[in-house]
């Protein structure tokens, strides 16, 4: 876009003292206005009004691209530490999705022999390959051991994520990141 006093003067023509802003009606001089491509009068407030909403918008879906990906790296994060093995009474388990299936068999099978006042034991092989004999009750508190675990991966992501969510800036979305020392809680 030019000025529309620039196009006068090239033209030769004399400018008038206002022109009128065919999007907002503003009685303005010559020198701001511009004409655009489609030979309408726009003020230059009009176009900086333009320039400003196109920046609020290409900042917001950066914001929307930052957050949708800190999430996503969030979850990742969590995922990892959530199936990356926890301390129980008698050592580190893993902690899969696959051994906690495991796990929820035995602890419901102790748990019936519980009930029957029936001796259950179970060698049960820990995060490092060893076997270690855990009898009912071992067994039952390593699977409160492991969903505590789980349970307190997902509070601090929910915690994460609503951050992110909240965060108004890419910079404070990228600030959001994992607490270091949560990343093993359990092992304190």
């Amino acid at each position: 876009m030019t000025s529309l006093q620039d196009r006068l003067i090239a033209d030769g023509q004399a400018p008038e003292a206002f022109y009128r802003c065919e999007r907002c009606g503003a009685r303005v001089p010559p020198f701001a206005i511009e004409v655009a491509e489609d030979q309408s009068y726009i003020c230059t407030g009009c176009i900086l009004d333009a320039r400003r909403v196109a920046i609020v918008a290409a900042e917001a879906e950066d914001l929307s691209i930052a957050r949708a990906a800190r999430i996503e790296q969030l979850k990742a994060e969590r995922d990892a530490l959530q199936d990356g093995g926890c301390m129980t009474p008698l050592g580190r388990m893993d902690s899969n999705s696959r051994s906690r299936e495991f796990l929820n068999g035995a602890v419901a099978a102790a748990q019936v022999a519980l009930a029957a006042g029936e001796a259950w034991s179970i060698a049960w092989t820990m995060e490092d390959n060893s076997i270690v004999v855990h009898d009912a009750a071992q067994i039952v508190a390593a699977g409160l051991a492991v969903a505590a675990h789980v349970v307190a991966m997902h509070a601090i992501y929910t915690g994460l994520r609503g951050a992110v969510e909240a965060a108004e800036t890419v910079a404070a979305v990228e600030a959001v990141v994992w607490p270091a020392e949560q990343g093993d809680i359990d092992d304190a």
